[in-house]
């Protein structure tokens, strides 16, 4: 756990990107939902803020999280640390945020939240996590996110850390089905780039309003986060198997 959490003495620490904007309502959102609710977890929507005009093909939803309607409700979905209160005894009984997940320097990675939530969930059956609409903010959209390499890098990260996190475990458990999947996965992309080479040829008629970097995003990006999880559960020697949901093991 992080030294200025140990050093935190309320009844809850709160956690945000040092990127984004926080509404006005922010605060008195977040603290009255917590002194009214008492929850364990309590937890905002993430809109998109673009200092620099996106791109045309470039989808606001894109960069948005956590959006779970207008509405104050319990939920169970995924909470984000980037606008995020934790009841700070749970955050010390498990110890944090493990390091071995999340951005590190250079390195995309992904998932701090995401296995922090499921330990929580462990250790907790019963687990209250409260989504508040006006505790919002607004994430910067740094314009490396319009370059299309860097989407697809980010994606086979996010499929490492899906593995690495336990997230289809079961799915992943028979070796000979990975393999099946990651071949049906590698024709997938296969075909999908074929589409490409095709879109940028008729993007040669139309090269103020090219449409291949939208269609790599919709069509493709899902496949390579399930190519790179099941190429990483290859990876992984089979005695191994029931460690995902550990931490990453290997580079």
């Amino acid at each position: 756990m992080g030294r200025r959490a140990r050093e935190a003495r309320g009844t809850y620490v709160a956690y945000l990107d040092d990127d984004l904007e926080v509404d006005p309502t922010w605060l008195a959102s977040m603290f009255r939902a917590c002194e009214v609710k008492k929850p364990d977890f309590c937890c905002g929507p993430i809109y998109s803020l673009f200092r620099v005009p996106k791109p045309y093909w470039f989808r606001e939803e894109w960069e948005m999280f956590g959006y779970l309607g207008d509405t104050p409700h319990q939920t169970d979905e995924t909470v984000y640390d980037g606008n995020l209160a934790v009841r700070r005894e749970l955050l010390t009984e498990l110890g944090g945020f493990r390091e071995n997940f999340g951005m590190s320097g250079q390195k995309i990675a992904y998932g701090e939240e995401t296995d922090f939530h499921s330990r929580a969930k462990r250790a907790m059956p019963n687990l209250v996590v409260w989504y508040i609409p006006t505790a919002s903010v607004h994430h910067e959209v740094a314009p490396v996110k319009f370059v299309i390499s860097r989407r697809l890098r980010s994606a086979w990260a996010g499929g490492r850390d899906c593995f690495y996190l336990g997230m289809w475990k079961e799915a992943l458990r028979s070796r000979p089905r990975v393999a099946v999947r990651l071949a049906k996965e590698t024709l997938v992309l296969a075909s999908r780039c074929l589409c490409v080479v095709g879109i940028m040829l008729a993007d040669l008629f139309r090269p103020s309003r090219s449409k291949w970097r939208r269609f790599v995003q919709e069509a493709m990006i899902k496949h390579v986060v399930a190519l790179s999880a099941y190429y990483h559960a290859l990876r992984q020697p089979p005695e191994d198997a029931d460690k995902a949901g550990d931490g990453p093991s290997l580079g």
